[in-house]
């Protein structure tokens, strides 16, 4: 596989790194505003590197608002991948799927994320009944 299509454009950017004009230009054009990046527990990061999940976390500011205090609010985005092969029986691969939520979502919890976004976890609503 081509190393840059494996990578990704984080990876990209990394490259960059030497260059302070090449990589501010490439964030702002692909990611706005360069935002800093947030301490990570180190209980949580530990966690993350045993089941090869990449962790990140950056803060994004706001203009304070006139009638409110400002409030502190993680949210997190999940992208999962297939655990298990597509030729085995769907419903193993949904089981292992959830299972492997169950241990991103405890990361996510570890780190005190309040909002967690999940890409293709389930393939329909639940129905509350």
């Amino acid at each position: 596989m081509n190393p840059w299509e494996e990578n990704g454009l984080d990876q990209f950017s990394e490259t960059l790194e030497s260059d302070s004009y090449g990589l501010e230009a490439f964030c702002r054009l692909f990611y706005g505003k360069r935002l800093d990046v947030l301490s990570i527990p180190e209980d949580a990061y530990q966690t993350a590197e045993r089941l090869d999940l990449k962790l990140k976390a950056y803060r994004f500011p706001s203009v304070p608002e006139q009638l409110r205090s400002p409030r502190l609010i993680r949210i997190g985005a999940i992208q999962n991948k297939l655990v298990l092969p597509t030729s085995r029986p769907v419903a193993d691969q949904i089981a292992a799927l959830h299972h492997q939520m169950g241990l991103f979502l405890d990361v996510a919890g570890q780190c005190g994320v309040n909002i967690i976004c999940l890409q293709e976890a389930w393939s329909e609503a639940v129905n509350p009944l």
